[in-house]
Parts: C-alpha cells; structure tokens; sequence
C-alpha cells in the first residue's frame, strides 16, 4: 500500500518504523544509516509490543512472552510456538537487535548495521502483528499492510501536477465539477468535468492512491465547495506527522 492514511495510535508507531526504513536506504553515510536502522528496529518492536496489548485488551505487557503465554492460556486458546517460525524470529531476531540496542550492549561493528536488518525488522514485526490479532480471533489493523514511505521524499519538494479537462469545460465554466486535493504548496485541480459527472470514483482514487502526502480532497460546482474529504497522512501538512 502507498502513502499511509493515519488511522489511530498504533499507526504512527507503525509509518515510524517505516519512515525509519526508508531513509535507511537513502542514508549517504554509515552513521545516518546505523541511526535509521536502529530506529526502524526499535519502532518496529515498539509497534508489536503495542499490537499485543491491543489485541488482548491491555494497557500493557509486564514481561513480552511470559505475558502473552499468559494471556493465551486465559483465554484458553492454543499456544504460541516460540521455536519455529514467525515467534521464533521475533524472540531470535528483532527482540535481540532492540535489547542491544536499547541496553547498550551493541559492538561498534553492531552499530553500523545494513539497511537489511530494518527490512527485516519491519517484515517480522508485521507478521508477527497480523499473527496476534489472528491468534485470539479478530481482524488484523489495516496500517499492518501499510509497506512503503517516501523517506525525505515526503514533503514538498519537485512535483508534477496535472489537470484532467473535460471538452467544452473550463475552471471558469460555472456549473462545473471541479476534484482538487491539498497538500504542503496548497490545493491543486486534478479534474474538470461537466456538471453531472460523478466525483465520487475520482475521490475515491485520490485518496487510495495520492500523488504524494495530502490533507483534503474537495469537490467543486463551480466556484462552490460541495465536498471535502479530510485525511491524515505522514508527511502531510498542517502539523499531521505523527
């Protein structure tokens, strides 16, 4: 999926790890890319440990495994196989990185890590996430699906806009139907049409797949709002950066 819609909480946790990793891999040196990896590793951990709460109901975890095996077994549901698989990497792996991180006990060589480990980091964490809600039988949050940003590409900077124009209309036609979006430069025109056309799959497409981070998308008749569609997205304006 694209640019990430803002949907709660855990989500900024979530395009966190993501922003992480992307600049990660657009790091010009070994120090920017150490410190994103390890952001992207920490932030990933972070938004499982709170995936966890959140799909058993709680305001937190004392101790991560003991406290879901506990859980588990409460809710007398079958348990979690910490030796193999997806729990077996999250305990061998991404625990591992975030303990040596968070507690100091990294060696230089450690502290310059390859963008790898952040892809690695956000693949764990996902599935793990999607497993948990899975595991005591509800749906898995949207966010988790939520795979790429932009990096430093997030905010304003080069551009491309365009404007779709029907025949026989204009910006200046009164009964048209105008689609336009906001982001950091302001509101730009992505479609003119006649008065009846329907707006609502241009929307609908604007918000799935946006040009870059936005805040709004509004639909015109002529000189008059007649929809507008707020969004909270990362990177978008007005202060929406999780």
């Amino acid at each position: 999926m694209g640019v990430p819609i803002v949907e709660n909480r855990f989500c900024h946790l979530w395009t966190d790890a993501l922003h992480a990793q992307a600049l990660a891999h657009q790091a010009k040196n070994d120090w920017d890319r150490g410190t994103y990896v390890r952001w992207a590793v920490v932030t990933a951990w972070t938004a499982l440990e709170a995936s966890c709460c959140d799909a058993f109901g709680l305001p937190k975890l004392d101790r991560f495994k003991e406290g879901i095996d506990w859980e588990i077994s409460n809710m007398s549901l079958p348990r979690i196989n910490w030796s193999c698989g997806t729990w077996q990497l999250v305990l061998g792996k991404l625990n591992k990185w975030r303990k040596e991180y968070i507690h100091l006990n990294s060696t230089d060589e450690e502290l310059f890590p390859e963008t790898q480990r952040a892809d690695e980091a956000i693949t764990i964490a996902r599935a793990a996430i999607k497993d948990i809600y899975a595991h005591v039988g509800k749906p898995p949050p949207q966010w988790a699906d939520y795979d790429t940003d932009r990096g430093w590409d997030s905010g304003p900077g080069s551009r491309v806009d365009y404007a779709l124009v029907h025949a026989a209309v204009n910006e200046d036609t009164p009964d048209a139907t105008r689609i336009a979006y906001v982001d950091y430069a302001g509101e730009h025109t992505r479609e003119i049409g006649p008065a009846g056309m329907d707006p609502i799959p241009i929307v609908q497409k604007l918000i799935r797949n946006p040009p870059r981070p936005i805040e709004a998308v509004r639909v015109y008749r002529g000189k008059t709002l007649v929809r507008e569609v707020k969004l909270r997205m990362r990177g978008g304006p007005s202060g929406m950066d999780p």
